[in-house]
C-alpha cells in the first residue's frame, strides 16, 4: 500500500473508532429516558446500529493492517469519547485527562509508524 492510500486508510480506521466512541453518546442518551419508551428504543437502536457498522468496518481494517495497528488505534476511542462528552454533555476535562490523551496519541503514533 503506498503512503497516500495508507494515510487515507488510517483516517478511515480512526473514523471507525470514532463511530465506536459515538455509541457511548447514544448509550447515555438512552439512559436518560424511560425504559422502553420510544426515545429509549431509538437511542438504543442507534447504538446497536453503530456497533454493527463498526463491526463490519473493523473486519475490513483487519484485512488491511496488522493486528497491532488496529488494536493500538482502538485506544483512541478513549480520546474520542472524552471529546464527545466535553462537546455534547459539557463534561469537564482535567489536566490528567489531557495528559492521558497525549500518552494515548503518542503510543498510537509510535505503533502505527513502526509498522511502516
Amino acid at each position: 500500500m503506498n503512503d497516500k492510500k495508507r494515510i487515507l486508510a488510517l483516517f478511515g480506521l480512526q473514523a471507525a473508532v470514532f463511530l465506536y466512541a459515538c455509541t457511548g453518546y447514544f448509550t447515555k442518551m438512552a439512559a436518560r429516558e424511560s425504559f422502553l419508551s420510544f426515545r429509549f428504543c431509538f437511542f438504543y437502536a442507534c447504538m446497536i446500529g453503530l456497533l454493527g457498522v463498526y463491526a463490519i468496518l473493523w473486519q475490513q481494517f483487519l484485512k488491511r493492517f496488522p493486528l497491532t495497528t488496529c488494536y493500538a488505534s482502538r485506544a483512541m476511542a478513549s480520546v474520542w469519547t472524552m471529546l464527545i462528552a466535553f462537546i455534547a454533555f459539557h463534561e469537564t476535562i482535567s489536566w490528567n485527562m489531557i495528559l492521558g490523551a497525549f500518552v494515548i496519541i503518542t503510543g498510537v503514533y509510535m505503533v502505527v509508524t513502526a509498522d511502516e
